[in-house]
């Protein structure tokens, strides 16, 4: 697990560099970018010391300003027409459209007709483009983070001069924790705030977890109350851990919307949902919902149950459990990367084959999965 301290705030570059600290092969990144704008790039990191701590400031140099046009329609095509991973397309359309939505509703226009330029920036587009490209290189990792951290003051734009945060901002962290620290600047920029929005699985300040690397990023600017610093934890999870379990029974509502619900349920981070049929008063039919979740998301899955279930009530409770510390290997067979899930506890090891890896496989070579399953795994225990 990943864990997002946002001391003082977050931008797109500075996500960019802790991502790049972690995974590296910024040459690989900038050879990417500039095949998808036309362009010759280089990314690399430059080290500062911020308040005698060292970190690491993005540099981007590119040869020329590639024209593109400033709609999040036009850079969806673009992104669509791309030579990228079908994940990092997806992802990268999302982070934008987050941004778009949110122009779209300050300027009262529609998604597709708002000019606006923080999207349509050069250092937009490689941030979240290049943000997609790490998280999905780094095997999609949970990223937990804390509170926004959002400024004060006013700045210029080309409208005029407009408060801090900055209303784009302030709509895309809306329903989000933060907290305004006592700094007359810009802290979290509409494009840093969507990338993390996107990808953070819940913003809290407790996190619990074996603290395995550290990485500290900066940007230009310098506060004298504050250091202008954002690290990144990276976490083993603990073997044991409290969780909620929410229940609810329903005897009135359509099969189909039990799936719709489900949905709903992990996009916003459950850990587990399941039914369970059982028989109510009146011998009625129904099922038993219930939802596993990690304490911060009780909030956003009861919303849930009330506002897409027919459910007027639920019970819950806090129960521990233990859980195998999990790690996703890339595993060559035949010349092909496959995704082994690598679990541990104590002296014992389990592994599987990722199943879309090993579905995909065997449509390939037109092998059964069972039987492919066990050649990649006796391979894979002959190797290690």
């Amino acid at each position: 697990m990943l864990y997002l301290d946002m001391i003082s705030g977050i931008s797109g570059d500075i996500f960019l560099s802790l991502m790049g600290q972690l995974y590296g092969n910024f040459e690989k990144l900038g050879a990417e970018l500039s095949i998808f704008l036309d362009t010759e790039m280089t990314l690399n990191l430059e080290e500062k010391l911020v308040n005698g701590i060292r970190a690491y400031k993005l540099n981007l140099k590119i040869s020329k300003e590639p024209h593109i046009h400033r709609t999040f329609k036009d850079i969806r095509k673009m992104l669509e027409s791309s030579h990228f991973d079908e994940n990092i397309k997806s992802d990268a359309i999302e982070i934008f459209r987050i941004i778009a939505e949110a122009e779209a509703k300050i300027h009262g226009k529609d998604i597709d007709e708002v000019h606006f330029h923080e999207v349509g920036a050069i250092d937009s587009i490689i941030d979240i483009v290049g943000a997609a490209w790490f998280y999905n290189k780094l095997n999609r990792p949970i990223i937990k983070s804390s509170y926004f951290r959002l400024g004060n003051g006013f700045v210029n734009s080309q409208h005029g001069v407009i408060p801090v945060p900055a209303p784009a901002t302030l709509e895309i962290v809306r329903d989000c924790n933060f907290e305004r620290l006592d700094i007359d600047e810009e802290l979290t920029t509409p494009t840093g705030a969507a990338i993390v929005k996107f990808y953070s699985k819940g913003f809290t300040r407790k996190v619990c977890g074996k603290v395995k690397n550290i990485f500290y990023a900066t940007g230009s600017k310098s506060f004298e109350r504050y250091p202008n610093l954002i690290r990144l934890l990276k976490l083993e999870d603990v073997e044991d851990e409290g969780i909620i379990e929410i229940e609810t029974n329903i005897d009135d509502m359509d099969a189909e919307k039990f799936g719709f619900l489900m949905e709903k349920f992990f996009e916003v981070g459950a850990l587990d949902v399941f039914y369970t049929p059982i028989y109510m008063k009146k011998n009625r039919p129904a099922y038993k919902l219930s939802v596993l979740c990690k304490e911060e998301l009780f909030d956003s899955i009861v919303n849930i149950i009330f506002k897409f279930s027919s459910s007027s009530g639920i019970r819950f409770s806090k129960i521990d459990r233990i859980v195998m510390q999990r790690e996703i290997k890339n595993f060559n067979y035949k010349g092909v990367d496959v995704r082994l899930k690598v679990y541990r506890y104590n002296d014992i090891e389990k592994v599987k084959v990722e199943w879309e890896d090993l579905k995909k496989l065997s449509q390939s070579l037109n092998i059964p999965p069972l039987k492919l399953e066990i050649d990649i795994l006796k391979k894979y225990e002959a190797n290690n």
